[in-house]
């Protein structure tokens, strides 16, 4: 009984994010987003919100914040934002145009995580 309560405490420490040290690929939930009009808009890391550098909202208890995200048939974004709404398996898309994102819509797709550790550059 010790032993389970203290595999269970240990877990509770240990961020979900970190639980995977190599790629993985999952189904995600996905929408897209904009920037906002005046270009002051910035993400979760403190960037500027640039559609142009591919970046992509994630929940940072299932994918670390800097991670590389390579959706299928999109190609790869960086991990640099959250939203209240991107909880689980769920991705927001960073979009240059607003047609951009209503022709995405909601989708399922296939994506492969590559964790911030691993490519630290």
């Amino acid at each position: 009984m010790k032993i389970l309560l203290y595999v269970f405490a240990l877990s509770l420490c240990v961020p979900f994010a970190h639980a995977h040290d190599t790629s993985w690929s999952a189904t995600f939930n996905t929408s897209a987003y904009l920037p906002n009009c005046t270009g002051t808009f910035r993400t979760a890391t403190g960037k500027y919100a640039d559609a142009a550098k591919r970046y992509i909202a994630v929940d940072r208890r299932v994918i670390p914040m800097h991670s590389k995200v390579c959706v299928e048939n999109m190609g790869c974004y960086t991990a640099e934002d959250t939203g209240g709404a991107i909880k689980g398996h769920k991705l927001d898309i960073l979009m240059a145009t607003k047609s951009q994102a209503l022709q995405w819509g909601r989708r399922n797709v296939k994506a492969t995580v590559y964790p911030y550790h691993q490519h630290k550059d």
